[in-house]
């Protein structure tokens, strides 16, 4: 099994994210528990993800209205939507 450490970011002290698909995985590294952030409006690829400090997490996908989502990194919940729009 390989695993590309190039697509892996520290969310804080315990825990790594990546991408897996429509998805970003939460692992502790404490616990050894994962947590799934998929949200069923994340309809395409994810991009490209970031945590803003370390209460935030902003994901960016493709498609033909490209969007970011911001959410709580805690409880998952969004926090703000926004569509890229092209006039």
């Amino acid at each position: 099994c390989s695993f590309d450490l190039n697509n892996v970011s520290f969310a804080n002290n315990d825990t790594i994210a990546y991408v897996a698909g429509q998805t970003i995985v939460l692992w502790s590294l404490t616990d050894k528990r994962q947590r799934f952030l998929y949200s069923s409006e994340m309809r395409e690829k994810i991009t490209a993800y970031t945590y803003a400090g370390r209460r935030l997490l902003a994901v960016a996908m493709r498609g033909d209205k490209p969007e970011v989502h911001v959410y709580d990194h805690k409880n998952f919940r969004r926090k703000k939507k926004m569509i890229l729009s092209i006039n």
